[in-house]
């Protein structure tokens, strides 16, 4: 027997043999707080990097969902099997680095010549979520639960530091150039589902496990680009910017999520 049907052969057992969760009825609200990771997931494209491949240029992807979180939840019971949750999320930026030869295609170049960047560098801003959501519970001291809801992001700020050379056929010459790309405001919005395992090891206190999807994409509302030779300090500003730089930006992840929550 593989360990997937162990998994849900265990998460079956637990809520025949124990049946509906029964908390006390006086203590209705709960308090959680929890530590994780999350790991990228539904990757958007950022750019091609030329490998010289000729089958064409190989594309970069990722999403800026990816990890670490700290997490406050309150939650409400209704009835003893179903409860409502407010989360609060904080999540720590995210800082990439690419160095490769990035295509020509990708790269804001002034003055109509042709160039390649030489290394790029994304770092997102730490970043508030909001997850309202309500949870279905299916056991008694050692209760698993399902959560489904929403995801709202806030704060959201990504910043692409590149270096790029950049040749002037006309004149035989080649130059480098230091771009930085900022995209700020928009609002982005998406969907959370969530399974999860709670033991209360006194009345009150219980330790919980919990691993959750959140699908969510963030299309910035202001892109600010500002390109500066280095040799001769001279510096452009656009809002022209290339193709790859007002696309939707993916911030979603799978999340592991442990802690502990308190009835009240």
């Amino acid at each position: 027997m593989n360990n997937g049907k162990k998994i849900i052969i265990l998460f079956l057992w637990l809520i025949i043999s124990q049946g509906y969760a029964q908390p006390d009825s006086t203590r209705k609200v709960y308090i959680g707080i929890s530590a994780g990771y999350g790991f990228g997931a539904f990757r958007d494209e950022l750019g091609k990097i030329n490998t010289g491949d000729p089958a064409g240029d190989k594309s970069v992807y990722c999403s800026f969902g990816k990890g670490f979180k700290y997490s406050l939840n309150l939650g409400y019971y209704f009835k003893p099997w179903f409860s409502i949750e407010l989360g609060i999320t904080y999540k720590k930026g995210l800082s990439d680095s690419v160095k490769k030869n990035w295509s020509s295609g990708d790269v804001h170049v002034p003055y109509n010549m042709t160039g390649y960047f030489k290394s790029v560098k994304w770092t997102s801003s730490p970043q508030l979520f909001l997850f309202p959501s309500a949870r279905i519970n299916l056991g008694h001291k050692t209760n698993p639960y399902l959560k489904c809801g929403m995801s709202i992001g806030l704060m959201n700020k990504l910043v692409k530091d590149s270096l790029f050379n950049a040749n002037a056929p006309s004149a035989n010459n080649s130059y480098t150039f230091h771009q930085t790309t900022e995209y700020t405001k928009g609002f982005n919005l998406g969907v959370v589902g969530a399974i999860g395992l709670e033991h209360f090891f006194t009345k009150r206190w219980m330790f919980f496990f919990e691993f959750d999807l959140n699908y969510m994409t963030w299309k910035p509302q202001n892109v600010d680009m500002a390109v500066l030779e280095l040799s001769t300090t001279s510096q452009t500003n656009n809002n022209n910017v290339p193709i790859y730089e007002n696309q939707k930006r993916a911030f979603s992840s799978w999340d592991i999520n442990t802690g502990f929550r308190v009835l009240f």
